[in-house]
This record gives structure tokens, sequence and C-alpha cells, in this order.
């Protein structure tokens, strides 16, 4: 399970850190859902990347406002794949609606941006059940994010239950602690090539510490747990998993 835990190191920030309560947990929770694009764009234009994504704030935030969204983020990937991501921008809702109501509002100033002319571009789309976070805007986190690729029928349904029962509670006490801002364990909503019987989650720390943290809970948990690496482990189709750690320039949670 060390391998399958590994993963967790961070779609998801931040110097943030107003004393603000986590919030509240229901069960069951309403189904989040997030759209995420992935951006590859060339270092030589970074910085207008940089300028781009801090442009699109007042957007996100007046769909926050108005009660459309619940959240938002970007992100900068740290370690960059063959895949050639750069960069990632992610908004969240609790209904299809009114994503397509953002994407509606955001799609002319991304179509008229000249930095993403030329840039490899991606769109997700996924559900959630499985989250939480501190309201408020925060800047300057980190995110790290895992994919996992799982065996059909039971793979993906005892995942989740393994994540509910041993990983979530870690990640509130982080939640509480201030050292984590947002967490979700997320499925695809719409399925692409590949991604039939896939899972991820994901969180955001305040800090680069908070990884460190995140790390060290896990082990601990697993020392009093050794059966969990027996139980995960077979879960899981090794060749389909894979990490992303990424700065967050801003995360806004309602």
């Amino acid at each position: 399970m060390k391998k399958a835990l590994t993963i967790l190191a961070g779609f998801f920030c931040l110097s943030l850190l107003a004393a603000v309560p986590a919030r509240a947990q229901t069960a069951p929770q309403p189904t989040l859902y997030t759209y995420v694009s992935l951006w590859g764009v060339p270092r030589a234009h970074w910085a207008d990347m940089a300028k781009f994504q801090e442009s699109e704030q007042a957007a996100f935030d007046k769909l926050v406002d108005e009660g459309i969204l619940t959240g938002y983020g970007t992100c900068v990937y740290e370690a960059h794949g063959e895949d050639g991501f750069t960069h990632c921008d992610w908004f969240q809702a609790t209904s299809v609606g009114n994503i397509l109501r953002a994407l509606a509002a955001l799609q002319s100033s991304a179509t008229s941006a000249p930095v993403l002319a030329d840039a490899k571009h991606v769109d997700e789309f996924y559900r959630s059940t499985m989250y939480s976070s501190r309201p408020g805007t925060f800047h300057n986190g980190y995110l790290w994010l895992g994919h996992f690729t799982l065996k059909p029928e039971t793979g993906v349904s005892g995942w989740t239950s393994l994540f509910g029962k041993y990983i979530r509670p870690a990640l509130d006490k982080m939640l509480q602690n201030n050292e984590v801002v947002a967490y979700q364990l997320f499925t695809p909503l719409i399925h692409t090539p590949g991604s039939s019987n896939t899972l991820n989650y994901s969180f955001v720390t305040s800090s680069p510490d908070g990884i460190d943290k995140f790390f060290a809970a896990i082990s601990a948990i697993e020392d009093q747990s050794p059966a969990i690496p027996a139980a995960i482990d077979p879960l899981e189709i090794s060749a389909g998993h894979y990490d992303i750690i990424a700065s967050v320039p801003v995360i806004r949670e309602k």
C-alpha cells in the first residue's frame, strides 16, 4: 500500500493560513462536479500564462458569488511528464447545468487568449461524493493528485471504501489543523478512451510541509494496520498509475 498511498502527496493550495473552520461534512454528500482543463504551454510563454490565469480570477469569483460555482483553482506543474502538460485550472459546482453555465461564461476569454492559441489542451469532467474543504480564498499552496486504474467489477468500490476508512480521516484531521485546504476522491463523469475503471484523489496543502505531514500520517496508519496493503494492492493495475504535483497560485472554496 505504500505505493498506493504514496500517490497522495497532493485538483488541485497555500500561504493561506487564515484560521477558518472546515466545511461540515454531510452523509451522503451532494454530488460535486469538477471540470478540469489541462494546458501544455511552451516554457517561453509561462509568464504570459501566469498573467492569463491571474486575469481569470475575477470571472471565477463572479461565478462563485452568483452561486453558480462552489469553487475553483489554478495550478502550475512542478514535475513535467512526457504528455507535455504544464498548467491546469478547474472549477466546481453541484450540478452539470451550472458547470455548463460557467463554461459558457468563461469560453470567450479562453478562446481569445494569445497564450492559449498554440497550447496543448485537454478537458476532463469528474464527479465526487467524498470531499471536503475550508471556505475562503488561498494562495501559494500545493496540489498532489494520484490517478489509478483499477480492476473491473470491485476495484473502484473497494478502493473508495478503503479511502473512506483509512485515508479520509487523516485528511480531515489535516483540514482541521489548517494544513490542507481541500481534498476529494473522484471518478470520470465523461468517459474517454482508457478512463473506464479509473479513480483519482487529490488534495491541496497550505504549505510544502503539508505533503510530508500527509506521508507521515499515512505511514503511521500503515504501521498500525499492516493488513491495508494486502487489501488495496490487489485492486490496482500498476501500469495505470501516475501522480501529479503542482503549485497552486490560487484556490477558492465557498
